[in-house]
């Protein structure tokens, strides 16, 4: 492996063989009659990443050799995180994209429809002593009645991803309010009850 000059060896007369012990994750799946030298390495770690130099001794032509790379891609670990939406004319957080731990570092992105507009987002990467990323992606508005019940995503893409992954969420303002029959002046906020606000308009 990266580090150790020779950690492996075939041929015809002693066959497969490990300099430094065996290593149960390497299996052989050339062929050594047609000089196919193809190592199989499963369970692969970040540790595994580097470049590989596999040396043909033959006679009479002598040494060649020839070199690998072996990149290590890890995927991302992802998350979504909505947060509860109060009626206001502030802008708020609204919900938390994120992709963790992922190398090469993942692309996150907004699908947000008609409320493109109304939205904002930022994104922050940070990089890890590993040699992953985590990158979190934040979506912004301003919690009003209009953007109830509107669906957005987070799309996060990778190379390490087989295909793009979608965190969907609806959005859901709600409003505080006092029940006419408890207002008496001794409730305080954590008294006030939250009230779905739906843009669906009502049948009269």
């Amino acid at each position: 492996m990266p580090g150790n000059p020779f950690f492996f060896t075939i041929s015809e007369g002693n066959g497969q063989s490990f300099v430094d012990g065996p290593d149960p994750r390497i299996t052989f799946i050339g062929h050594f009659a047609e000089r196919d030298g193809t190592l199989q390495i499963s369970n692969v770690s970040l540790n595994d990443e580097g470049s590989y130099t596999c040396i043909f001794y033959l006679f009479p032509s002598g040494t060649s050799s020839t070199e690998i790379p072996l990149p290590v891609e890890v995927p991302p670990a992802t998350s979504l995180n909505s947060t509860l939406l109060v009626l206001g004319n502030e802008e708020v957080l609204l919900a938390t994209c994120t992709a963790a731990a992922s190398r090469p570092a993942a692309q996150l992105r907004w699908i947000t429809g008609a409320l493109q507009k109304n939205l904002r987002e930022t994104t922050s990467v940070t990089e890890h002593d590993n040699g992953t990323t985590t990158t979190v992606s934040s979506l912004f508005g301003v919690p009003r009645r209009e953007i109830s019940g509107h669906e957005v995503q987070c799309v996060v893409s990778s190379s390490a991803l087989a295909e793009e992954h979608r965190e969907a969420f609806t959005l859901q303002v709600f409003c505080r309010y006092f029940p006419s029959s408890l207002v008496d002046g001794s409730l305080s906020d954590a008294d006030l009850i939250n009230l779905h606000i739906s843009t669906t308009p009502q049948q009269t």
